[in-house]
């Protein structure tokens, strides 16, 4: 049998040889596959579908194999082996039976199938696997929390209490960081002047922007957690119920870029106070929703030029100014460049560019300018100081 199978392969790549992963121009990846299964009872239909599923999911393991880089695969192995079990023919975009038979009551399918290398990735980035190096954000949670029986709200930012995370933090704290996210733990920080809402529990816009600055966070979430009776009960079961409110924001622009509201229901013993299985549930559902969201807004946000402002000055300005800004426009450094604002010897201009801040200043200090050099004395995130020197 087994010498059989192996003839079976040999004769069908001879006649369909197998075309290696092309190029990214193409995004094509063409895979082959073998499957079997055994007939039972003579349904032979059944054992066809079956062999014929499992030839595909071959031929998809051997097309993820080809793209997946080392690293990706090195530290993900269990969740890659999870995503080939569970995938089936839906994941080709075409494929056809290049040979088939029986042998001792087994069927035998081979298969060549077609891939886009697009859709793959798209399919992994559900799995919160990217192939390529995004760089994912780090996460601040200001997150308040209530339970049954607290009279207040309790958080750990600009407070004397312990400085530690709520149980729905811990919970999107471990949902978020399972996607690769950084979650930025709690700290010491000094009270903001900006008025809290609703009686302390949620920081204003600024005041937690200020604090996730004050640890270089990415995006912060800010919201609320309350713990209420569930009104609903059985034997000597009750329900406790966890309303959750969160709003998320970029700290470089104070975009607000999502928010979400869940609920979390689950089934306690009478009298135990302790709701944390609720807050974990519900930290849970939120995480996943917040960290998907993220997944996609980052990698489109990634491929797409950021706003840089250059802020220029110096001796000899304006014709080296002229000089300068024609550099980056026939060398096309930049997508775009308008003046933002013009003083005495120096301007202030807005460009896009493919990349962050540090990453344009290293190109421009590397551009040999004829007859005056630059001085990068400032690079932040989306704003770089240039001097004008002899």
């Amino acid at each position: 049998m087994k010498k059989f199978i192996i003839n079976l392969i040999t004769i069908y790549f001879l006649v369909n040889p197998f075309s290696a992963y092309c190029e990214d121009k193409i995004e094509v990846i063409n895979s082959k596959g073998i499957g079997s299964a055994f007939i039972v009872d003579q349904k032979i239909a059944e054992a066809r579908q079956k062999a014929l599923d499992m030839a595909v999911s071959s031929a998809f393991r051997q097309a993820l194999f080809s793209i997946v880089p080392d690293r990706v695969f090195s530290t993900n192995f269990e969740k890659i082996m999870e995503i080939i079990k569970s995938e089936n023919s839906s994941v080709a975009e075409e494929f056809q039976v290049a040979g088939e038979t029986t042998k001792n009551n087994e069927y035998i399918i081979a298969v060549r199938a077609r891939f886009d290398k697009k859709n793959i990735e798209k399919h992994l980035r559900d799995y919160n696997l990217f192939l390529g190096d995004l760089k994912l954000p780090e996460i601040m949670l200001l997150i308040s929390q209530k339970n049954i029986e607290d009279f207040r709200y309790h958080k750990w930012w600009n407070t004397s209490e312990n400085i530690e995370f709520s149980a729905i933090e811990k919970a999107l704290d471990k949902e978020l960081s399972g996607m690769n996210f950084k979650v930025i733990q709690p700290f010491k920080n000094e009270k903001s002047l900006n008025s809290d809402i609703e009686g302390d529990v949620i920081p204003d816009k600024k005041e937690a922007i200020n604090i996730a600055l004050e640890k270089n966070a990415d995006i912060v979430v800010v919201g609320k957690a309350a713990a209420l009776p569930g009104g609903n009960s059985i034997g000597g079961l009750e329900t406790v119920r966890v309303d959750v409110f969160f709003v998320v924001f970029r700290t470089d622009t104070g975009e607000k870029i999502f928010d979400i509201e869940k609920q979390a229901m689950i089934t306690v013993e009478k009298n135990i106070e302790n709701t944390l299985a609720a807050f974990n549930k519900a930290g849970e559902i939120a995480g996943r929703d917040i960290g998907k969201f993220l997944l996609n807004y980052w990698e489109k946000m990634q491929n797409e030029p950021n706003e840089i402002e250059l802020e220029i000055s110096g001796v000899n300005y304006l014709p080296r100014f002229i000089k300068f800004k024609n550099i980056l426009k026939s060398e096309k450094i930049v997508e775009d460049l308008k003046e933002k604002e013009i003083f005495v010897s120096g301007s202030r201009v807005v460009v896009l560019f493919n990349g962050s801040s540090e990453e344009l200043a290293k190109y421009l200090v590397e551009i040999p300018f004829q007859n005056f050099g630059i001085e990068i004395t400032e690079v932040s995130k989306g704003k770089i100081k240039i001097n004008f020197v002899d």
